[in-house]
């Protein structure tokens, strides 16, 4: 018997429980009693979901945000057709925070679209199951200089039986639980270390974007097996790799952000095509490495703090904005952040120049300053732009460790794809953007109103700035609006 009720559960939840039950079955979605949405599971795995529209793992991301839909299980109701691959299921299930050690080991193996293998059901003693286990600690060293090495891999001292009165908190949706006495947590890092060509010193630098100055720190050549990027991003998640990978293929380019294996940020830019996050991803798992190039992808390890502070350049939260350096004391603000366990980014801007100080729970993780959007470390220059007169202070926030993926995962708003293109006109047309960036932050926060005034604004580019500036500018936002549609 179907079983109905109001949606106090999240999808997550819910796929949760049918993986964890191994269940075979029907998700159905009712807006006034009318079926808008369906998602198939096959003995706990997602293998269909469609809705009006749309087939595959997109309706799920869609049904991340619905809180009102009445949710029908039916069981054992099987889907024949598969438009969800293995492979795409890892990266929903990695995107939502809820990959298992099973999961990982399915990942050892190469997996296709086609593939139909399903894992046996947990055992009721599987079930019953003991604590989510500790994370790999990260044995990639950096920023400064990483060397991959086993001399930080140590196994965590064993947590005693008896629990403290006091509840302890979950693990992070942001670490993954991966088991270090287990095989997938022992040779996930041996694995990795079998497919790195040389070490590389090359700045990671882009010719599609700009606006996202990363470390410049050594660089490592990564071969995948059979030259398939997804299969790179199956050894990093192994690994517990933090950092970024970079991709350059002909007029194709890419970058992800990792944090202890798992996807933070992603771009993608063929030619004039720009996507981020999950538009982007999808494309770059897509990439075949031909066998003759080399280094066409390049991994930049980094400490998990220094990724986690970082975030807070592309996801994070303004908590200070726009203070001036002659009246507030940079060492003082710094041990205001320490004392309240910011992690983040203090900016300081004067000009053309920018400096960043990364911080994790309070600690200063590194001062850095800009040049042709690479970050160089320097503590010396970066107090030299505090010093200058008329120079701008802001701090970032970065989400919590729970939150670092959310970003990535869920479909973008109204209001985050308009301020994403009003800072692709900052970009484009610097210190002219001034009367395009007015025009754009009064277009209603709608698609339709969105393109009328994207279009304006390349009219205006075009009169008073530079026409190929302008029709760059409305190439790229209409890239951007191609998610909202």
């Amino acid at each position: 018997m179907s079983q109905q009720r109001a949606n106090s559960f999240s999808i997550i939840e819910l796929i949760k429980y049918a993986r964890k039950k191994g269940q075979t079955g029907r998700l159905l979605f009712l807006e006034n009693e009318r079926p808008f949405a369906e998602v198939y599971f096959t003995r706990g795995h997602l293998r269909h979901a469609t809705n009006k529209n749309v087939n595959g793992d997109d309706v799920v991301y869609q049904l991340l945000g619905n809180k009102t839909a009445e949710v029908r299980w039916e069981r054992n109701v099987a889907y024949p057709e598969q438009t969800i691959s293995r492979t795409e299921e890892f990266m929903l299930l990695g995107a939502l925070g809820i990959l298992t050690e099973d999961d990982a080991s399915g990942l050892s193996t190469p997996a296709t679209a086609t593939d139909a293998v399903e894992p046996e059901p947990a055992s009721p003693a599987q079930e019953a199951g003991s604590e989510i286990p500790a994370p790999l600690d990260n044995p990639l060293t950096g920023p400064g200089n990483p060397v991959l090495t086993d001399e930080n891999h140590s196994t965590p001292p064993p947590v005693s039986a008896e629990k403290s009165p006091v509840s302890e908190p979950e693990p992070a949706i942001g670490v993954i639980p991966l088991d270090v006495n287990s095989e997938t947590g022992r040779t996930g890092l041996e694995q990795l270390r079998e497919h790195l060509g040389d070490e590389v010193l090359r700045p990671p630098r882009f010719h599609h974007w700009t606006g996202l100055p990363l470390p410049f720190v050594s660089a490592f050549a990564l071969e995948p097996p059979g030259g398939l990027v997804k299969t790179a991003y199956d050894l990093l998640w192994k690994a517990n790799f933090s950092g970024f990978m970079t991709c350059f293929l002909g007029q194709t380019e890419g970058f992800s952000l990792l944090y202890r294996g798992r996807v933070v940020h992603t771009r993608f830019a063929e030619g004039v095509d720009f996507y981020r996050d999950m538009q982007a991803l999808r494309r770059m798992i897509n990439q075949q490495v031909p066998a003759d190039e080399q280094n066409k992808l390049l991994i930049y390890p980094l400490e998990p703090e220094f990724v986690h502070s970082y975030s807070a350049l592309i996801i994070g939260e303004p908590e200070l904005t726009g203070l001036s350096s002659q009246s507030v004391k940079i060492n003082k603000l710094l041990n205001t952040l320490e004392q309240g366990n910011r992690t983040g980014v203090v900016h300081i801007t004067s000009d053309e120049e920018n400096g960043y100080i990364f911080l994790n729970t309070g600690r200063k993780l590194g001062s850095y300053y800009e040049t042709e959007e690479v970050l160089e470390e320097s503590i010396l220059r970066v107090y030299q732009i505090v010093g200058k007169t008329g120079s701008i202070i802001d701090v970032l926030t970065a989400p919590s460790e729970d939150k670092l993926f959310n970003y990535a995962s869920r479909p973008r708003t109204v209001r985050e794809v308009k301020m994403q293109i009003v800072e692709l006109a900052e970009e484009i047309f610097g210190k002219r953007s001034n009367r395009v960036v007015q025009l754009l932050i009064q277009s209603e926060e709608n698609l339709p109103a969105l393109k009328t005034y994207c279009n304006q604004a390349r009219r205006v580019a075009q009169m008073f700035i530079d026409k190929s500036l302008a029709d760059l500018f409305y190439e790229r936002a209409m890239a951007l609006l191609q998610e909202l549609s």
